[in-house]
């Protein structure tokens, strides 16, 4: 059924949830295979293809560099083909990539598919967010922006828990379930797009639809909406946009004259405060080290003392389980009138770094004690201090990213797709790094 036809017995904020969460998938689809890849690490290791390290890092930061080529081409895929084609596309993208991994016998066919998973993945995670926000209502999009990481985070553990009943299977077979059963969510969400999902209300009125436009206004704003108002004010920002466009400032890097008049070499005041926003906001995010953390959990479980298998990946479960919970009471305080996004952002980021700081002392002090009480000790210290870890980033610098782009960036619609795009293009370069 037509989640437009639901409309009729449910209230415009059940729309908007429905379709903020259809959305979110994308993010799913991201956070699984990270929460996968944390575990099917010593399977490729010891199984068949009997990876080295340094094999393990390329299948690891391959995918994430190839993301950045995903997350350089949402702007215009975007705009060119809607919010729902770049949906589609990236969906496509990852089907195909798991594919062509799950058939390959070599590092280098393997890496192949890497490489066009991670640019789905960077086209997902950078459209994501943008539609959930150009559909949302201002009272909501701070707590619906929000949605993409606790997705993404509810991924992690969907990739968790399949690396903990997997976890005896065969090597070669274990790698190849758990990364199989990730194309399931991309094969719903194509469904969703192809049936379900409207088209972005921005994108329509960028296209002169405005009939079309009003309809999912409608829906997602509810009758109580001045949408006049609303839509007047979102053709406005696309006509500011197209003479920005006419007088050559509108590119990443254009020239005018003999100055530079880019959005990335002099942007506009109000541009400018976009991208310290949301690109600051980002560089902080990865600055803390979560993919890095999120990537090799296992082994730092390992080398904290837990050799079991099974605990390893019950250890990562409840660490998934924690920033799952974490992140989706976040997604609430910051829209909180008396909480607000700043202070979460500064308590996450003092949060992480005492964490990290506690982890790496641990692993200092407890490095000679391995064998016995010690090491128990240090073990579970180790899980405390990264449970504590992820409890603090899930608390303001997970949803902060999204949330501070969200409302930062809107409602100027076409720099606001470009401002985005930078934030992901950083991500991705800095996570590789």
């Amino acid at each position: 059924m037509d989640v437009n036809q639901h409309k009729r017995t449910s209230g415009p904020e059940t729309y908007v949830y429905y379709i903020a969460s259809f959305a979110a998938l994308n993010s799913v689809n991201l956070g699984y295979d990270i929460g996968v890849n944390s575990g099917i690490g010593y399977h490729l290791q010891e199984g068949s293809l009997g990876l080295s390290d340094t094999d393990l890092e390329a299948f690891m930061g391959l995918f994430g560099a190839f993301s950045l080529v995903g997350a350089l081409s949402a702007h215009w895929l975007s705009d060119g083909f809607g919010r729902r084609g770049a949906f589609a596309g990236a969906s496509l993208s990852f089907i195909i990539g798991i594919v062509w991994t799950l058939g390959s016998s070599t590092l280098g066919w393997m890496l192949v598919g890497r490489c066009i998973m991670g640019i789905g993945v960077g086209l997902g995670l950078a459209i994501d967010p943008l539609y959930i926000a150009e559909c949302s209502p201002a009272k909501y999009r701070g707590q619906l922006v929000t949605w993409s990481e606790t997705a993404n985070n509810v991924g992690i553990l969907l990739g968790f828990l399949a690396g903990l009943l997997t976890y005896t299977l065969p090597n070669d077979t274990a790698w190849r379930l758990m990364l199989g059963l990730g194309t399931v969510i991309p094969a719903v969400l194509l469904a969703l797009v192809a049936f379900v999902m409207p088209e972005s209300p921005r994108w329509l009125l960028l296209r002169d639809r405005e009939a079309e436009a009003r309809r999912v206004l409608r829906r997602c704003h509810g009758p109580g909406e001045h949408l006049d108002a609303v839509v007047a004010a979102v053709q406005d920002e696309l006509a500011e946009a197209a003479a920005a466009a006419e007088g050559g400032d509108a590119g990443w890097c254009s020239s005018s004259s003999s100055t530079c008049q880019g959005l990335l070499c002099a942007p506009p005041p109000a541009v400018r405060r976009m991208l310290v926003a949301g690109v600051g906001t980002a560089v902080v995010q990865q600055l803390t080290g979560i993919e890095a953390i999120q990537y090799y959990v296992l082994f730092i479980l390992e080398a904290s003392g837990i050799e079991s298998r099974r605990d390893q990946f019950a250890f990562m479960l409840l660490i998934g389980a924690v920033k799952v919970g974490i992140i989706v009471v976040a997604g609430r305080l910051f829209d909180h009138p008396k909480v607000g996004r700043r202070p979460l952002l500064v308590a996450s980021g003092a949060g992480c770094s005492l964490a990290l700081l506690g982890l790496a002392l641990n692993f200092s002090f407890a490095a000679d004690d391995r064998n016995g009480s010690g090491g128990s000790a240090g073990a579970a210290v180790a899980v405390a201090l990264l449970c504590l870890y992820v409890a603090f980033f899930s608390l303001g610098m997970g949803p902060g990213r999204g949330a501070r782009w969200g409302v930062s960036c809107m409602p100027q619609t076409r720099h606001h797709t470009k401002t985005h795009t930078q934030k992901h293009t950083y991500t991705h370069v800095r996570t590789r790094i």
